[in-house]
């Protein structure tokens, strides 16, 4: 029993508590909640990629603690591991009205025990626009994913002419896809047999940007004009460094 009192001491000593106040507007924000997140050290391989919709997508990272945040807009997550054992860390504050900010990377290390990281919340943005080639037959059954590098990501389905806008956006750069639950995406490789696959596919990680659409989100702004296409995307390219 005593050694293990010791251990757990040891390992509380080194993590780290995570505090700091929600503001808008210079004001405190009284609600909410804010995890810490983390984003996958690599994307999984092609055939185990992620997928949404239909499409692949950057594969999600992990919530690993959350605090409500009181009145005075203070938050505190505790026992969280620093650099080496885990890399940058992520804020995501999600309030009321669907209001959600997005800070990071934050840095600290495994002798740090409290580290201070305040949120501005801003006004969230917009993405709208058009898919173009969809069957009669699939109007109004089609969605839009819009995500980020792993943090943060929102979908919507389109209207029966074709047109979408995605609401709630926290400012940054995002990719979009059009797609289904029945969509077949070409950059998942598909065998009855799998042992048949080319065994690239299985050391190859999955490229999720390839084939999206990427626009910016500004605060308080929209992003339009963005124009998907529902047919399949091409052959995924490798980066010269995978180039046999």
């Amino acid at each position: 029993m005593k050694l293990a009192r010791e251990a757990g001491a040891k390992a509380k000593e080194e993590t780290t508590r995570v505090i700091g106040i929600v503001t808008r507007d210079g004001k405190p924000v009284t609600g909410g909640r804010v995890g810490a997140w983390q984003k996958l050290r690599k994307e999984r391989n092609r055939v185990n990629a992620t997928v949404q919709r239909g499409r692949t997508v950057p594969a999600a990272g992990y919530e690993f603690g959350w605090a409500k945040v009181g009145p005075d807009g203070r938050f505190a997550i505790e026992n969280l591991k620093g650099y080496p054992t885990f890399r940058s860390w992520y804020l995501v504050f999600e309030g009321p009205e669907d209001k959600t900010s997005v800070v990071g990377p934050i840095e600290f290390t495994a002798k740090d025990r409290e580290v201070r990281a305040d949120i501005p919340v801003v006004t969230d943005g917009a993405i709208e626009g058009r898919i173009d080639h969809v069957p009669t037959a699939m109007a109004g059954q089609v969605w839009v994913v819009a995500f980020d590098e792993g943090i943060f990501r929102r979908e919507v389905l389109t209207r029966s002419d074709g047109t979408f806008r995605i609401e709630g956006l926290p400012p940054g750069r995002y990719g979009l896809k059009a797609g289904h639950d029945g969509y077949r995406d070409p950059h998942v490789p598909r065998a009855d047999d799998l042992s048949k696959l080319d065994p690239s596919v299985w050391k190859n990680p999955a490229e999720p940007w390839q084939g999206a659409v990427v626009a910016t989100v500004e605060s308080g702004r929209t992003a339009g004009g963005v124009v998907l296409d529902l047919r399949p995307p091409g052959p995924i390219v490798d980066p010269p460094d995978r180039v046999k």
